[in-house]
Parts: C-alpha cells; sequence; structure tokens
C-alpha cells in the first residue's frame, strides 16, 4: 500500500512527461533535497542504477536507485534503497476520459529492512510526504512553461 500518493493532470502529449520522469538524471530538477545523480552501471532502461545524492540537515545521504519497470507511456517503476529503507516510486499514466489532458499518478512505498526502519516506517514515510509528496507540480510548471 502506497504511503505517499499524487497526481498531476497535465496538458502536454504523454512521451515528454514519460521521458522527464523515466530519466533519473532530472530527479535533481524534480525534488528539492536531490543536489546530484551519477550513472552506476552502463545499463539503459531496466535494470540502470544511479547513485542519488540528497542533502539532508547540512549532511550528504546516498542512495541507489534502480530503475525496475519501465513501460513506455504507461508505466514507470524505480527503487532506492538506503540505510536499511527501500522506497518504491510509481508512475502510472491515464488518458483522461474528459480529454483534460493526461493523468499521471505517483505513488511512494516506504519498506523497512532493518529493524530500525521498521520501527520508524511511519516516521520516515511522513517524511517522505513531506519532501517528495508535491514533486508532479515541480515537473508539471517544467514541462508546460
Amino acid at each position: 500500500m502506497a504511503d505517499v500518493v499524487d497526481f498531476q493532470i497535465f496538458k502536454v502529449p504523454v512521451s515528454p512527461i514519460y521521458d522527464y520522469l523515466s530519466n533519473p538524471e532530472n530527479r535533481t530538477n524534480m525534488f528539492v533535497k536531490v543536489i546530484e545523480v551519477n550513472k552506476l552501471n552502463d545499463t539503459i532502461g531496466v535494470g540502470a542504477r544511479y547513485e542519488e545524492i540528497r542533502e539532508i540537515s547540512g549532511h550528504r545521504v546516498s542512495s541507489e536507485l534502480e530503475i525496475v519497470e519501465l513501460v513506455e507511456n504507461d508505466l514507470i517503476v524505480f527503487s532506492t534503497k538506503s540505510n536499511g529503507m527501500k522506497v518504491i516510486y510509481t508512475y502510472s499514466f491515464r488518458k483522461r476520459e474528459t480529454d483534460e489532458g493526461i493523468s499521471v499518478v505517483f505513488e511512494g512505498e516506504v519498506i523497512g529492512e532493518s529493524l530500525r526502519t521498521k520501527l520508524f516506517r511511519f516516521l520516515l514515510a511522513r517524511m517522505m510526504k513531506k519532501e517528495d509528496g508535491d514533486h508532479l507540480q515541480v515537473v508539471k510548471k517544467e514541462l508546460e512553461k
């Protein structure tokens, strides 16, 4: 079950939205705390791994991000791991029946992999909602310029 859910209706074609969201290097523009993204392997698409660096309270915190699933113009799934915590980022795309535009739904799920993160999972989910919960609004503003 998702800990963070958001959706936005974009008034641009689905391809630019999909291309933007599926490129992990754009995360520095999407998330305020992400300051750097570095590619870790030569894989393109599913299986590609990146190091994502966030600045939290003046400290650089690194996590490993992996592209888990890509269905062109339909679905994007990322997974990040750091300090016993795993986060699944899922984006799904739906054409609105009323032709309002493309509805993009974001779901974020926090999974505790260590005893400590299992105990603090609720707090970690709240932090994620505060830090990452509005990033689709940022993407929408960027793409609808």
